[in-house]
């Protein structure tokens, strides 16, 4: 799509004073006011708005700030129970508007809004005041992770502002970056030193960020967010992203499934983490693999459990067959895409066989916030169900645990149709588990809001099973190019290789976060997060197929 196609108008223009936030003792602005314009926008962002920390938030290369209005969609659907924050000015933004994101904006280009003309210079680095904010400890981190930041303007020409005014993007220079490729340098590939050096000379982009590039190039090292997204001391000070870990215990659930107990080494504190969410284990060729941890952060340490099938992976063999108590692991910063979506009327869980990972530390959470919950577990038998002990004693007054074990009979299997043929208004579904299970549960819940299901698979479902797949070849609209994508390989990888930078976060087909518009072509969708009416106008990159011969990508 061309640039000049992009024209927009101001749905809302915001501005805010500093004010205390909750009952934290941080004071922000980040909550704007809805104004009616026309209103000033001189050198410094709009009239009448302004930061707590002018020297951090505020200056000429921080004028005003953008958001996409279809990014609060997104929001109110994964965080339902504070919908409600999710809105215009929510974020700290000045000017909201749709058809315009961090995908398709880039560095650099000149915008006029009314009689303004303002320059993009950079993204926005979410911090720990948007946990604040929203009274969840995660916001700032899948701010960062999703890339549905926004964007910051300096302002070439002042002029006056008002809601309804045309944005259109009038000059883009010939080499763009568009923002979120930007952001997949600060955050998912920070060591790219070679990506680095170009962002140092991004003459276009404001100073500051363009230093952060510099400096990693100076001391071959990157710098360390977690002070920023946290609000707590950082955890390492050479890797952000990476960290080692000391494996203390391993013990047998089954005799296919192994827990392990992970501690920090000498010296470090573990980040935090939300119940639901998981680590990666980066293997010995370098691949890395992902796993729910099973506990609660106030025990100090990770717990996961890892499975081993006749034909497994490379993790849970390598984790099974080399891994004992002493043995040192690098594993990944936790990251959520399967949050529990507290104050719920009834948490409905169906988890099979190792799919109880996640669960087990929802339901600890559960215990404690008093939320109300009921587990079905299936699995063949008892001596196939890890953590069954554990979850009999777990599962206390607010909860009930229904074991579903078939014993090799399909026809034992849960009645999953008729279990959820009935839409409640007050229960979320999670589902983890097998393909089987996962597929069941999908269909199942068609006729239910889409942001009332959740799933968590970490095996993407375009390589369950590789014989039912084939080749087929994608067409970048904008350009023409077209790219194979090989059996064995997803959409996102290829476009990654060519140069194209998709935003995504779990890619197995759970989050959305990597969902892509296309034009034409038969698609054969594999995620179990687009709606029925979604689908018809996108895919998941990470795990759609195609039908027909060739699929136009709307890049």
């Amino acid at each position: 799509m061309d640039y000049r196609d992009l024209t927009t108008r101001l749905v809302e223009l915001r501005t805010g004073r500093p004010k205390p936030l909750g009952r934290s003792g941080v004071t922000s602005a980040i909550d704007k006011q809805r104004r009616s314009g026309p209103v000033w926008v001189g050198k410094l962002g709009v009239e009448g708005d302004e930061q707590a920390e002018a020297v951090i938030h505020g200056g000429p290369y921080k004028a005003l700030l953008q958001y996409a209005l279809h990014h609060y969609e997104a929001w109110r659907a994964e965080v339902p129970d504070i919908a409600h924050l999710f809105g215009p000015g929510g974020f700290g933004e000045n000017l909201v508007a749709d058809g315009l994101d961090e995908s398709n904006v880039c560095i650099g280009d000149r915008v006029r809004v009314g009689g303004a003309l303002l320059q993009v210079v950079q993204s926005r680095q979410p911090c720990y005041k948007l946990n604040h904010r929203f009274g969840r400890d995660f916001i700032s981190r899948r701010t960062q992770e999703t890339f549905r930041t926004g964007w910051y303007y300096s302002v070439i020409e002042p002029g006056f502002v008002a809601p309804g005014d045309t944005i259109a993007i009038v000059e883009r220079e010939a080499d763009a970056w568009p923002v979120a490729r930007i952001q997949h340098y600060l955050y998912r590939e920070p060591k790219n030193m070679e990506a680095a050096r170009a962002l140092a000379n991004l003459n276009a982009m404001a100073p500051s960020l363009r230093g952060v590039f510099a400096k990693r190039v100076e001391a071959a090292r990157v710098e360390d967010w977690e002070d920023r997204l946290w609000n707590r001391p950082p955890v390492a000070d050479d890797e952000p992203d990476w960290f080692e870990v000391t494996v203390d215990a391993v013990h047998d659930e089954t005799a296919s499934v192994k827990g392990f107990r992970l501690s920090p080494v000498a010296g470090r504190e573990l980040p935090a983490f939300d119940p639901g969410a998981h680590i990666d284990v980066r293997l010995a060729d370098g691949t890395s693999r992902h796993y729910s941890i099973c506990n609660l952060v106030s025990d100090g340490y990770y717990e996961i459990g890892v499975g081993l099938t006749a034909n497994g992976r490379g993790g849970a063999k390598f984790l099974h067959e080399q891994v004992a108590a002493g043995t040192r692991l690098t594993v990944s910063r936790p990251r959520n895409s399967f949050p529990a979506i507290l104050g719920a009327e009834t948490h409905l869980l169906i988890a099979g066989g190792i799919g109880i990972t996640p669960f087990l530390s929802m339901i600890r959470g559960f215990e404690l916030t008093g939320d109300r919950y009921v587990l079905h577990y299936c699995a063949r038998d008892a001596a196939a169900a890890p953590f069954l002990d554990r979850l009999a004693a777990m599962v206390g007054k607010n909860g009930t645990l229904h074991r579903h074990f078939t014993g090799g009979d399909p026809r034992a299997r849960l009645p999953v149709a008729e279990l959820l043929a009935p839409v409640d208004d007050g229960t979320h579904v999670y589902c983890c588990g097998p393909a089987g299970l996962m597929d069941a549960v999908h269909r199942a819940t068609r006729h239910w809001p889409a942001r009332r299901v959740h799933f968590e698979s970490f095996v993407p479902l375009a390589v369950k099973d590789i014989a039912d797949c084939r080749a087929f070849q994608i067409r970048i609209a904008s350009s023409g190019r077209v790219l194979d994508v090989p059996a064995d390989r997803s959409i996102l990888d290829v476009l990654r290789q060519a140069g194209l930078t998709i935003p995504s976060s779990c890619e197995s087909g759970t989050c959305g976060t990597c969902k892509v518009r296309y034009r034409d072509g038969i698609v054969d969708h594999r995620d179990y997060v687009l709606s029925p009416s979604e689908q018809r106008e996108f895919l998941t990159a990470c795990v759609s197929r195609a039908s027909s011969e060739i699929v136009t990508l709307d890049l």
